[in-house]
């Protein structure tokens, strides 16, 4: 959704009835660079921090899960600062089928190639080698 004034109002009080009612986990997606189109990075990424902190308050036990535009680095930032408690990695899992051995061996990602996801053939979804180190 667009930011509007009652935003983070909005996403306290959602959260909270999602903590009332027990539910095991919130998967969300980071699209702020939709609904926040010709600001700069800066502020989109202080938007979603805002919103995550307010969301991550009222939602009490229940695990918080960020996707979207998600690095190693990025996702250890936001894990340290108490405002998620999982990164999910949607895009990089594709390109990389040893995503977590990449990680933790600090190699070097593929980038996809998003022109070819879900075309109905290997191609751009299960043809993407693992890491081969020298």
């Amino acid at each position: 959704m667009p930011v509007y004034p009652e935003i983070d109002e909005t996403y306290s009080a959602l959260c909270a009835g999602m903590n009332k009612r027990g539910i095991a986990y919130v998967h969300v997606m980071n699209q702020t660079h939709f609904f926040m189109e010709g600001k700069s990075s800066a502020a989109q990424e202080q938007a979603l921090r805002d919103l995550l902190k307010h969301c991550k308050a009222e939602l009490g036990e229940t695990v918080l899960i960020l996707a979207g535009d998600m690095t190693q680095e990025r996702a250890q930032d936001l894990v340290d600062a108490g405002l998620i408690d999982l990164a999910a990695f949607g895009q990089p899992f594709i390109a990389n089928p040893d995503l977590v051995a990449r990680l933790k061996n600090d190699w070097p990602l593929t980038t996809p190639d998003r022109d070819t996801y879900y075309g109905s053939t290997a191609k751009g979804y299960v043809d993407y080698p693992p890491y081969v180190p020298a």
